[in-house]
């Protein structure tokens, strides 16, 4: 092939002239061989001009249905939601305000040792958890507890949780915040960020497979992985969405980007178009949203399922947020950010307010009705952390428990280590 190819290649011209035949050959030759590479010309595989390409600006729009009065901009854009669902979203958001409020004043208190709000990103979490199916497996980072408690993971839960006591199904290994639920299809949430990616890369595409046989669509499910921008930075990040995309795992790739990875602004974190823009370069569909909006992130969300059911591609949806709290109790954003930034910006998006002028306008809720809801979910939240803080918390016995059918004489040894020292120091430890 070789030398009939360079024999027709002298014939016509040689090497230091290019007749025009000789063109459209390398045209069609390249054509041909675009699927070595995976890449589609659209029939143009060369060109005689050199460009070097870069798209900053201007960056991608993002998609929205309520303005910040509530009012639909595109009433063809307005989901068709279900009133009960609609009123399950905003009650889910109202309750994950409250907990939060309480649970951070307990960390300051002592009572807990840890805590992280969803203040601002209440939206995105809720919008998301109410367009999915409970079927599909969740893949949380930290900040969606608002997700959970929208699929029903009660206030007692999260004060087990947060507390370690006897009542935490996970038995208190982990620390607060990093929840988890079996009964949900709500995988344990992981402290290093960005491990989940490929983690919910591999099981969609064990549900691409299992989808592939299921004949009943309503069986059919996706796994979500809910991902700061920050995670964005990490390795897990490429190596996961490129697997989905290349694997067709049916996955989405929710990006909460929030401007800071804890202190690191985004203006370090990227010089393209935001995370929306890494999806395309990696070949999938993507969309971005406005992360205050949940009638926006619902509405995309949804639509990002069906394509992902019905073409069998991850998708990416980026939803700008803007956290309106520190990072954790362990921060102080005011460090990095301006206070008159966080609060202009906390008082303009609001997304609960947006969402609840929207329903006030359906004659589905009232103002009251939101402090009546708040001011019950914190009487709840403090009437648990009182009775949680009286239970015991599980024993060191337990600690090792779970990781093997069969303990290893190694874990055995460290179990033995563990129980001298505990036994040498239990008056140094609230237990």
């Amino acid at each position: 092939m070789f030398r009939k190819s360079s024999h027709a290649l002298m014939h016509s011209g040689g090497l230091f002239r290019t007749p025009r035949p000789l063109c459209r050959t390398l045209q069609e030759a390249l054509t041909k061989a675009q699927s070595v590479w995976n890449l589609d010309f659209g029939g143009t595989p060369t060109v005689d001009e050199l460009t070097f390409h870069q798209r900053k600006y201007p960056s991608t729009p993002m998609f929205h249905v309520l303005d910040l009065d509530g009012r639909v901009v595109n009433p063809k854009q307005e989901p068709e939601v279900p009133k009960e669902t609609l009123i399950k979203m905003m009650e889910a958001m109202l309750r994950q305000q409250s907990i939060d409020l309480i649970l951070m004043e307990a960390q300051r208190q002592g009572r807990i040792s840890f805590y992280m709000t969803s203040m601002g990103e209440e939206a995105s979490a809720v919008g998301t958890a109410a367009a999915l199916d409970m079927r599909d497996e969740l893949f949380l980072q930290y900040r969606e507890a608002a997700a959970l408690t929208y699929r029903g993971y009660t206030v007692k839960d999260v004060v087990a949780q947060c507390m370690g006591t006897i009542e935490n199904e996970l038995k208190g290994r982990q620390m607060p915040i990093h929840y988890g639920s079996r009964a949900l299809n709500v995988h344990m949430i992981s402290s290093p960020v960005a491990t989940q990616i490929p983690h919910a890369a591999g099981a969609g595409y064990v549900c691409r497979l299992e989808n592939e046989r299921e004949t009943d669509p309503n069986k059919k499910r996706i796994c979500a992985a809910f991902v700061g921008e920050g995670s964005a930075s990490q390795g897990d990040f490429h190596a996961g969405v490129n697997m989905a995309a290349t694997m067709k795992s049916n996955t989405l790739f929710l990006i909460r980007n929030n401007g800071y990875a804890i202190s690191t602004p985004s203006s370090s974190q990227y010089a393209g178009d935001g995370i929306f823009a890494r999806g395309i370069g990696y070949g999938i569909p993507c969309a971005r949203v406005d992360g205050n909006d949940i009638l926006a992130v619902f509405q995309t969300v949804r639509k990002a399922r069906e394509i992902i059911r019905t073409t069998n591609q991850p998708v990416l949806v980026e939803a700008l947020v803007y956290r309106s709290s520190h990072h954790s109790s362990s921060d102080d954003s005011t460090w990095y950010r301006s206070r008159e930034e966080v609060e202009v910006f906390s008082n303009l998006f609001l997304p609960v307010a947006r969402f609840e002028k929207y329903l006030e306008r359906k004659s589905l809720w009232t103002p009251e009705q939101s402090r009546s809801l708040s001011q019950k979910v914190r009487q709840e939240t403090l009437a648990e952390l009182h009775r949680q803080e009286k239970l015991p918390k599980w024993p060191v016995s337990s600690m090792h428990d779970d990781v093997y059918k069969e303990m290893t004489p190694e874990m055995r040894q460290a179990q033995k280590e563990l129980e001298e020292h505990y036994e040498r120091n239990k008056k140094e430890y609230n237990m």
